[in-house]
């Protein structure tokens, strides 16, 4: 058995409140997520997906630092 998920990254939904919605995130928290290997699955694939430089019209410094947060999340697992 295969089980393929996609998600929003935890480091994108686990975060603590900021003061204000125009400061840049600088902290974030991700607890554990061991819930596949719970379910007896075995992770065979994961995948952190990088943002498209092309979607930053030339500010390479939010690129860069929106390259160390991934949006989604891709595992992969397998059970027998």
């Amino acid at each position: 058995m295969r089980l393929l998920i996609k998600v929003v990254h935890p480091v994108i939904t686990s975060h603590e409140a900021r003061q204000s919605t125009n400061e840049a995130r600088t902290n974030w928290v991700v607890d554990d997520v061991a819930a596949l290997t719970r379910a007896q699955f075995a992770i065979t694939a994961l995948r952190e997906c990088a943002p498209r430089q092309d979607r930053f019209d030339g500010d390479m410094a939010e690129y860069a630092r929106r390259r160390r947060v991934p949006l989604f999340l891709l595992l992969a697992g397998s059970r027998a």
